[in-house]
Order: structure tokens, then sequence, then C-alpha cells
């Protein structure tokens, strides 16, 4: 579900494609989430804070679940860095 900077230069047939493969990937990792709670084991969705996922109904109804959190962890703190022409971030 990923939209990315690069939509623009991608045929729309390919991008709603690309849209659709991201679907069924993220149901799919719904359900092995749910099996993982029904056996009493863990989880963990990491995407960005900013991600079309979380938006997703299938995800919000399991994030509303009772026992289920959710944190943001800024990657600066552990290091990680961008650097582009401007320089490093």
């Amino acid at each position: 579900m990923q939209r990315n900077w690069n939509d623009w230069r991608m045929e729309p047939e390919d991008v709603k494609r690309r849209v659709i493969m991201a679907k069924v990937y993220l149901d799919f990792c719904v359900e092995v989430y749910q099996f993982q709670l029904k056996h009493g084991r863990h989880f963990l969705h990491e995407h960005p804070a900013s991600a079309a996922s979380w938006q997703d109904e299938d995800l919000q109804r399991l994030s509303s679940m009772p026992g289920i959190g959710s944190t943001v962890g800024h990657m600066c703190q552990y290091g990680m860095v961008h650097t582009d022409k401007d320089g490093t971030e």
C-alpha cells in the first residue's frame, strides 16, 4: 500500500496492481497476527507512523483489541540517518 514518489512515473494500471498486491499481503499479515494472538504469542507490525497500512480497516480493528498497543520510535535515536545531495539528516 506504499504510495511512493515514483507513482507518477508508473502506468496507472501498474500502480493499481501494486496497491492490490500490497492489500493482499497486508491481509495475510493480519491473519498471521490473529493466529499469533490466538496461540498466546506476540507480533510486531513495524511500519512508519505515516504508512497507509495503519488506516486499513482490518488492521485498525486488530489494533483496537484489548492488549494490543502501539508506539512510535524514531530511528534516529538508534543512529539511522538519511543522506542526500544536501548532506545528512
